[in-house]
């Protein structure tokens, strides 16, 4: 570990041999490496960490997911695509990564994830989208509209964890429809 501590204080320099220890056989070794990556923040390590998100290795892939996070804002179109282009594994490590750096591009691609035949996608998207504050309460309000009834459900959960006053009255009609309907 203090290895890894050492090359992410060396910075730049130490990114390609960190990018190729990404491929070593011991999961410790790779999961500190992608942390290191995280932290020293050059876009060249974007692309091997979205490879990453589909370790063998849950606690490597979750790791590489929180780097991508740390790296930020020029990991943001990276992502985007890997929503609709990764595996599941990818998706959603891409999901966890876009919810910390909560960026409001990222809602659109965020709210079709909640459709996604993934269940852990959907819980993480969920997830990001709740952490993206009153940005995302409109979005999800107009999904609403369109969603289907899983999806609704899901979307319903984020608005109440979002908990913000804009959705009661959407909500409100939802619940009263549904009383109609009993």
């Amino acid at each position: 570990w203090k290895a890894a501590e050492a090359l992410a204080k060396i910075g730049e320099p130490a990114v390609v041999p960190l990018i190729g220890v990404l491929q070593n056989p011991d999961d410790d070794v790779r999961w500190k490496a992608a942390i290191a990556l995280g932290e020293i923040g050059d876009v060249r390590a974007i692309g091997p960490l979205i490879e990453v998100l589909r370790d063998k290795d849950r606690f490597v892939k979750s790791r590489a997911a929180y780097a991508l996070g740390i790296i930020g804002e020029p990991a943001v179109d990276p992502l985007l695509s890997a929503m609709t282009e990764g595996d599941e594994d990818v998706r959603r490590g891409a999901a966890i990564a876009l919810g910390s750096i909560r960026n409001p591009r990222s809602i659109p691609a965020l709210i079709r994830a909640i459709g996604d035949p993934s269940e852990s996608v959907k819980i993480e998207a969920i997830s990001a989208l709740s952490g993206m504050g009153e940005d995302a309460v409109a979005p999800l309000l107009d999904f609403l509209k369109y969603a289907d009834d899983n999806e609704r459900k899901e979307v319903v959960t984020a608005l109440g964890e979002l908990g913000d006053s804009d959705a009661i009255e959407p909500l409100m009609q939802m619940l009263e429809t549904c009383l109609l309907y009993t």
